[in-house]
């Protein structure tokens, strides 16, 4: 009988490598941390965006040549775009919408030319992601962010006094709303407005602002989740076309919260929506951003929906939360640490590493806490801390290195009981 050590030198057995690259996601020149600060994270992978050119507007090849070459002067690849801006007016379907279609479609081949082949987008209407509180207090002293249905209450119905939105929560909500509001200064009131309206794309906004954001929220008044769904059926008939003749994988990312705001339909928010937009255009470019965190602030089966999509999963957002138990607020989470929510990320991983496709599926940390120094420090994107994004990174690679040496040990085994020789574990 042969050494276990001996049979694996022999047969020159290689411990399987697993099927998921490392990515960090940066914001450019304006970003304080940068690509230098990115490198001693030990991801190779960089997700970025021409955050500089209007949405709407074309991805000149030359621009992205000139940022690709700058990622790689530090050893770093640009693994995938987060992301190319849906213009307004082909979500809510405007009479430019064509233009702005085309305009992508041009994006789209250019970034296959420039050799950059996996496109993250969302499709959520006026705003991009929603929290109330982006320095919520976290049980270990670090800071969170937080979407609390009150507080949205209080800005929706309160502040921006949007026509019948009062009809749009429960009386005991308005109660707890009314009270909270009464208690609340002129402070507490401009920072929620601006947590809220930070997640408009392209710029950053004050609360002086909120007449205009009603205008944006007005293109979609009378519009149902079937208009919604239809327009962006005529979007993906449009594009993945162009995305399979350029080998661009499309990764389009749930609605963050997965929930209808400010009365505007989400479309992207389960696995109900996602079956729906693949069926669109079935395609293996037509696939999505698996973010575990947006999917899990709502009451979603992360099991049933990887069983059922993961062919479908082109780019990987982790990080976790924990959901508001109370009825009355429903829908309310704070985003947690990593491993200490309500995701089961060794599960989530597990399905992951078993996967086999055509590339290495990319990952990112997806936000982290302020923790320590990063808590005093300035211009720090909303999420994307640098010591919070690590000490993430480094539990998700932690799981996934346990969880490829146990793969491979199941595979060595099976081999071995399938083999004529007899070998001593």
């Amino acid at each position: 009988m042969k050494k276990l050590s001996s049979y694996l030198r022999k047969t020159n057995y290689k411990f399987l490598m697993y099927n998921l690259k490392e990515t960090w996601r940066w914001f450019g020149a304006n970003d304080p941390i940068t690509l230098s600060d990115i490198k001693m994270t030990g991801v190779k992978g960089i997700v970025t965006a021409l955050h500089e050119v209007p949405i709407g507007e074309i991805w000149q090849l030359h621009d992205i040549v000139s940022l690709k070459e700058n990622i790689e002067s530090y050893g770093l690849e640009w693994t995938v775009v987060e992301s190319i801006p849906v213009h307004e007016s082909i979500k809510y379907g405007g009479e430019n919408r064509d233009k702005y279609i085309n305009n992508y479609i041009n994006s789209i081949e250019n970034l296959s030319l420039a050799g950059i082949n996996i496109l993250c987008y969302n499709f959520m209407p006026v705003v991009d992601w929603t929290r109330t509180n982006l320095r919520y207090k976290y049980n270990d002293n670090s800071l969170a962010l937080r979407f609390d249905i009150i507080d949205f209450l209080i800005f929706d119905v309160f502040m921006l006094k949007r026509d019948n939105s009062i009809l749009e929560y429960s009386s005991e909500q308005l109660e707890i709303a009314n009270e909270r509001f009464n208690k609340m200064n002129p402070n507490d009131l401009k920072n929620l407005s601006n947590n809220i309206l930070q997640g408009l794309p392209g710029s950053m906004v004050e609360s002086y602002e909120l007449d205009s954001f009603k205008e944006k929220l007005n293109l979609y008044k009378g519009k149902q989740k079937v208009d919604l769904q239809n327009n962006f059926k005529y979007f993906l008939e449009k594009i993945v076309p162009i995305a399979e003749k350029n080998k661009v994988y499309l990764a389009l990312h749930p609605d963050d919260p997965p929930i209808d705001l400010f009365g505007i339909p989400r479309i992207v928010s389960d696995l109900n929506d996602y079956q729906k937009i693949c069926n669109f255009y079935p395609s293996e470019y037509n696939g999505i951003t698996l973010c575990v965190g947006s999917l899990a602030s709502k009451e979603c089966d992360i099991v049933d929906l990887l069983d059922k999509l993961i062919d479908k999963v082109n780019f990987v957002h982790l990080r976790n939360v924990k959901k508001d138990r109370e009825n009355t607020f429903k829908y309310s989470f704070t985003e947690s640490n990593h491993l200490d929510g309500d995701v089961d990320m060794n599960y989530v991983l597990s399905k992951l590493l078993y996967k086999k496709k055509s590339f290495k599926i990319p990952f990112r940390p997806d936000h982290g806490h302020l923790i320590y120094d990063d808590i005093l420090k300035e211009n720090i994107n909303p999420g994307y801390s640098y010591i919070g994004r690590l000490k993430g990174l480094s539990e998700l690679n932690g799981i996934i290195y346990s969880l490829s040496k146990k793969i491979s040990y199941e595979k060595i085994i099976f081999e071995i009981e399938n083999s004529k020789h007899k070998v001593i574990l």
